[in-house]
């Protein structure tokens, strides 16, 4: 447009000292997302036909590149999400995870911690009895399930791999976590028997108490250890990383 007609537009460019404004919009799939304006605040006027051609053309210079800034930010945030959060549960990633628990451990030194490593045992048989898509609500179940439990202080819980899920916890005692973990199991194995009669949920954990400026990683694979000791149970287990387990590895 050229000159300020609207009674209500002209009173607000008056007060800028605004004479006639040339705007050119900004379009994202059809949407207007604004525009770019060149203001004469010298006296009303008409704009030539150079001077709109002009502005054409550096709209749609701006226009470009915001665009392809926006499509970058969203290829951004997309891979960001990827990476650090599971499509399926909405729980962190394991590589989430030790970026979260490394940081939860360093901001709380004199505080004790312990890595749950959480196993659906035989999940295979229960996609394969009971189809993928009812397989893949028990894991949001048992995600869920997870992220609910607010006894837990300065907790952090991560989806690990198709059937595996990992915590960090604060620990005061073996018993104190042990009794935990298995009330929380035998919870989601009454929750899924409840919807899928003459199914058994068992769930395997194995446990690593942090030591003293034990790497976070080296944590996740000694509570995997324990966990793996115990996965063929025939009944919802939870196992502690122990010296015999760091012997038979030194061993190795």
């Amino acid at each position: 447009r050229s000159i300020i007609h609207s009674t209500e537009e002209s009173k607000k460019s008056e007060k800028i000292g605004i004479q006639a404004v040339l705007q050119c919009g900004i379009f994202e799939d059809g949407i207007f997302k604004g525009c770019v304006s060149i203001d004469d605040c010298e006296k009303p006027r008409y704009w030539t036909e150079c001077e709109v051609d002009s502005l054409v053309t550096i709209t749609k210079i701006i226009s470009s590149y915001l665009l392809k800034l926006r499509a970058s930010e969203r290829a951004n945030h997309k891979l960001y999400q990827i990476i650090n959060y599971d499509a399926l549960t909405g729980l962190p990633t394991l590589h989430k995870f030790k970026k979260d628990a490394i940081k939860l451990v360093s901001e709380h030194p004199k505080r004790s911690y312990a890595i749950i490593y959480s196993d659906i045992c035989h999940f295979k048989h229960i996609n394969d009895s009971l189809g993928y898509d009812i397989g893949d609500r028990i894991l949001c179940d048992y995600a869920k399930l997870l992220s609910s439990g607010n006894d837990m202080d300065n907790k952090v819980i991560a989806r690990s791999s198709e059937d595996c899920f990992l915590a960090i916890v604060d620990y005061s005692a073996e018993e104190v976590l042990k009794n935990h973990v298995l009330s929380l199991n035998e919870q989601f194995n009454t929750m899924q028997k409840a919807k899928y009669p003459g199914n058994k949920f068992i769930i395997a954990s194995g446990v690593s108490v942090i030591e003293s400026s034990e790497n976070i990683t080296v944590a996740i694979d000694n509570a995997n250890i324990a966990r793996k000791s115990v996965k063929n149970s025939l009944k919802t287990v939870c196992k502690f990383f122990d010296s015999s387990m760091r012997a038979k590895i030194q061993r190795e």
